[in-house]
C-alpha cells in the first residue's frame, strides 16, 4: 500500500509542474500536502499493533479522499489537463 502511495505521489509531482501558477500555490499545494499526510498516516499505521492502527488508517483514507476531491476540482477548473 505504501509503495502505491509513493508511486501516486511521484505521478502527482509530474503533474504539479504543469499546474498553472494561479493554482499551483493554492490547490496544487493543498493536494501535495494531503498526499504526503496520507503517506505519513499509512506509514505510522504500518508500525502499530492491530488495535492502534484503526485511527491512522481512517485518517489516511480521509486525507486520500480529500485529495481526490481537490484533484477533481483542479480538473474541472482546467488546472489539470488529464
Amino acid at each position: 500500500m505504501i509503495l502505491k502511495l509513493i508511486s501516486s505521489y511521484t505521478l502527482w509531482q509530474a503533474y504539479l509542474v504543469h499546474v498553472p501558477k494561479v493554482s499551483k500555490y493554492t490547490l496544487g499545494e493543498k493536494i501535495d500536502t494531503l498526499i504526503l499526510e496520507t503517506i505519513e498516516s499509512a506509514t505510522a499505521a504500518s508500525f502499530l499493533s492491530k488495535n492502534e492502527k484503526l485511527p491512522y488508517v481512517r485518517r489516511a483514507i480521509v486525507k486520500l479522499d480529500t485529495a481526490k476531491v481537490f484533484m477533481q476540482i483542479a480538473w474541472e477548473t482546467k488546472a489539470l489537463d488529464e
